[in-house]
C-alpha cells in the first residue's frame, strides 16, 4: 500500500488549520500508522513532542531510522533539527527558521501543489497536464550580456495543446513581486536559449501561482494585465472538500 497523498493524510490529522495539516504531512509523510499516532486532545506541537521526539514515541525511532538510511538525503541533521526545534516549544515559523522549517516545507509544498493540481483540476477548470516538472540550473545570457545566473522555476509543465504552463509555488505569502520576478526570469532563460522558456513567454501560455500563505489582493487581475491566462491555488483550494479529523472543543473535555 502506497502512503496517502497530502489530502488523504490530512483527514487523519486532528488539527484545525491547513498549514498545520501540511506541516504534519511534511514531518511524518502519508503513512497511516504514523498519522494515527497523533491524538486529538493534543496540539500539533504536543503530538510531535510525544510521538516523534520523545524517546518512547511511537514513530520517533522509525522516522530516525528512515532518515538515516534514506539514499539521497545529504544533510539528515537539518531534518532532525526541525523536529528538535518544534519539540523545544518553538511553534512559530519565525522561531523555527534557524532550523530551516520554511526551506524544508518549501520542497514539501511543491509536492502538495502538484498533487493538489491533479486532484482539483477538473473542478477548478485547470488545463490538462502532460508532464509536470521543475527547472533549476545556471544560465549564461547569449551575446555576452550579463553574468551567469542560478535560477529555478517551480513549475514547468507541458500541455496537450503544445503550450507551456509555468509559475511559482510559495510556502509563504504571494504578491505581485513574485509574478514580476517570474516573467523576468523567463526572459533571461529564453535569452539563454531555453526553448521551453520562449514558449512560456507567448501571451497565450498560462501561468500558475500557488501559495501556502496569503494571496495579495487583486493578484490575479493585475497579473492578467501582462497578457497571460493566470491561475491561482490557495490552501483553501488545495484542501477543498476535506472531511478533517474531529478536534474536540474545550467543552468536550
Amino acid at each position: 500500500m502506497e502512503p496517502f497523498d497530502y489530502f488523504d493524510a490530512a483527514a487523519l490529522v486532528p488539527v484545525d488549520s491547513h498549514r498545520e495539516r501540511a506541516i504534519a504531512y511534511g514531518i511524518v509523510g502519508g503513512t497511516p500508522r504514523y498519522l494515527r499516532a497523533f491524538q486529538a486532545n493534543r496540539s500539533l506541537q504536543e503530538n510531535v513532542e510525544a510521538e516523534v521526539l520523545a524517546p518512547g514515541g511511537q514513530i520517533r525511532m522509525q522516522i530516525e531510522t528512515l532518515i538515516d538510511q534514506e539514499r539521497g538525503l545529504r544533510k539528515t541533521e537539518e531534518y532532525k533539527a526541525i523536529l528538535r526545534a518544534i519539540g523545544a516549544g518553538h511553534a512559530s515559523a519565525q522561531e523555527i527558521v534557524p532550523a530551516r522549517l520554511d526551506t524544508y516545507m518549501g520542497g514539501i509544498f511543491e509536492r502538495i501543489a502538484a498533487e493538489g493540481y491533479q486532484r482539483h483540476r477538473q473542478r477548478l477548470g485547470l488545463p490538462m497536464i502532460e508532464s509536470w516538472a521543475r527547472w533549476e540550473g545556471t544560465v549564461t545570457p547569449q551575446w555576452g550580456r550579463g553574468e551567469p545566473r542560478s535560477l529555478e522555476v517551480n513549475i514547468v509543465a507541458s500541455l496537450p495543446n503544445g503550450l507551456m504552463l509555468t509559475g511559482a509555488i510559495k510556502w509563504g505569502d504571494l504578491g505581485l513581486d513574485v509574478h514580476a520576478k517570474h516573467l523576468r526570469e523567463l526572459a533571461v532563460l529564453a535569452d539563454a536559449g531555453q526553448t521551453w522558456a520562449r514558449e512560456a513567454l507567448r501571451l497565450n501560455a498560462p501561468l500558475l501561482y500557488v501559495t501556502g500563505g496569503t494571496l495579495s489582493v487583486g493578484f490575479k487581475a493585475r497579473a492578467e494585465q501582462d497578457g497571460h491566462p493566470v491561475y491561482t491555488l490557495t490552501m483553501e483550494d488545495l484542501y477543498h472538500g476535506l472531511m478533517p479529523a474531529v478536534v474536540p472543543s474545550v467543552s468536550d473535555g
